[in-house]
Order: structure tokens, then C-alpha cells, then sequence
């Protein structure tokens, strides 16, 4: 695909992952972030179908850890929240010849390239008459959510993150006359947000240590990224052990 522009949000890291600081330390959350950020652009600047990677950041000062080359960085001219911040990324990459949009957070830390590879080719090869373009989207694992989306042209959809943001989007595209996709990938759809996600990734990363395949569709997962070697440390292995004994009041049973 020509002119593909991946944009990668990413909040001030000083307050990354808030739902979890009842349990982990700002600090903690931070080196979470950073870990799952570094493995999704590992994945995203290697993707030969993705022209150009951009972090939308809304914090100058988190620059500072962008050791990537391919990354170009987006600053959000003043606080805009996430669909405004988009909006605002959405005319800079036109700009600088984006013929898509691809829209994906930096907490899916399964991300792999052959994931990216079902994205493009859920789009329509064909648009049907009259269109106004096509999105195809890729909801977070209970269907609530928007986690991924690919939108061409860029600026063909009002963004409305939020509070069932998938029906909503998948509303609008109906509204637009878009041409409109689900992608069901389990890879996108684990973002990190509660103790109940950590630990499900962190069980994971367990089983593909031994050899084991958890995922849907027998997905498999790449050992060494930066987040499994970050909660394969100790003292996220203890934290992790003291959780599955006495879990925070709202973790799901997740190891039987």
C-alpha cells in the first residue's frame, strides 16, 4: 500500500497507565509503557507496507527515549485529548503524503508483523460506487473498544475514542458511506490497562517460554521482546507471584 502513515499516541508518560497505579509504582509504569512502546515500534518501522511511523506525543520532555531513526515525532500543540490529537495528526501527515492512516496504541506489545499484513489485507480491493473510502478496525478483546484502525483516505473518519468507541466508529462509517472492516486479531486486541491484562500477558509470556500456544488461531508468540524480558525480571516475577496468591480486588482469576 503507497503513502501508508502509521500514528502511535502516546500519553505523558509521567502518568502512563493510571489504572494500575493502585498497584504499581509510577516508576513501574512508566518502564511498562516504555517496554510495550519499544515493541510495537519494533514491529511497525520494519513493516514494509508502512511508508513512514510517527509517535503523537503530548509531552516534549518523553522525546527523549525515541532512539528509532525511522520515527518521526508529532507534537500536540496544546492539551487536545486523544480524538483531538488525532484530528491535529491527521492534517500534519496529509502533508507529508499520507495516503492512509494507520491508528495503533502503544500498549499491544503481542503486535507481529504478519498482524499488520491481515490489517492491509482486510481493506476492500474494490471500493463499491458512490464511496467515500474505507476503514477497517480492530476491537480491543470484550468489542468495546477501538485498539487499532486503518482509515483511507487519513480524514475520511471522525474519531471518537472513548466509551464504546467500535460501535460508534463502525456507526460513523455507515453514516459516511465508508466502506467498513472488522479485523478480528487477537495480537491487537490485548491492550494493558488492569492487573487482570498484565497478568493475562504475563501468563503468556510464561507458556511461550515453555513452549506453549495460548492465543486464538494459534498465534504464537516471538520470545525476548522488551516487555516479556521486562516481567521476566525478579522483582516483576515476585510482584506477579504475590498477585496470583493474593490477587488486587478486582484481578480475575486468570491462572487456575
Amino acid at each position: 500500500m503507497n503513502g501508508l502513515h502509521a500514528v502511535i499516541p502516546v500519553k505523558d508518560l509521567s502518568q502512563a497507565k493510571s489504572r494500575l497505579s493502585p498497584w504499581l509504582t509510577a516508576d513501574q509504569r512508566r518502564a511498562l509503557m516504555l517496554a510495550m512502546l519499544r515493541d510495537v515500534l519494533n514491529v511497525v518501522t520494519k513493516c514494509d507496507t508502512v511508508e513512514r511511523t510517527f509517535l503523537l506525543l503530548s509531552n516534549e520532555q518523553d522525546a527523549d527515549f525515541c532512539l528509532e531513526e525511522e520515527v518521526a515525532l508529532l507534537f500536540e500543540p496544546n492539551p487536545l485529548g486523544l480524538n483531538g490529537a488525532l484530528h491535529f495528526a491527521v492534517s500534519e501527515i496529509i502533508d507529508r503524503g499520507a495516503d492512509s492512516l494507520l491508528i495503533l496504541p502503544g500498549d499491544i506489545p503481542l503486535l507481529r508483523s504478519s498482524d499488520l499484513k491481515a490489517l492491509v489485507d482486510a481493506l476492500p480491493q474494490r471500493l463499491s460506487e458512490p464511496s467515500a473510502g474505507s476503514v477497517v478496525i480492530v476491537p480491543n478483546k470484550d468489542h468495546s473498544g477501538t485498539n487499532t484502525m486503518l482509515c483511507t483516505p487519513p480524514g475520511c473518519l471522525p474519531f471518537n475514542y472513548g466509551q464504546n468507541s467500535f460501535v460508534q466508529h463502525q456507526q460513523s462509517a455507515g453514516h459516511l458511506g465508508l466502506e467498513c472492516q472488522t479485523a478480528l486479531l487477537p495480537n491487537m486486541a490485548l491492550d494493558v490497562d488492569t492487573p487482570e491484562d498484565l497478568m493475562q500477558l504475563a501468563k503468556l509470556f510464561a507458556d511461550d517460554a515453555t513452549g506453549a500456544t495460548q492465543l486464538q488461531n494459534n498465534t504464537t508468540i516471538i520470545s525476548a521482546g522488551y516487555t516479556q524480558r521486562l516481567l521476566l525480571l525478579p522483582a516483576w516475577q515476585e510482584k506477579l507471584s504475590a498477585w496470583r496468591k493474593t490477587p488486587p480486588a478486582r484481578l480475575k482469576q486468570v491462572y487456575p
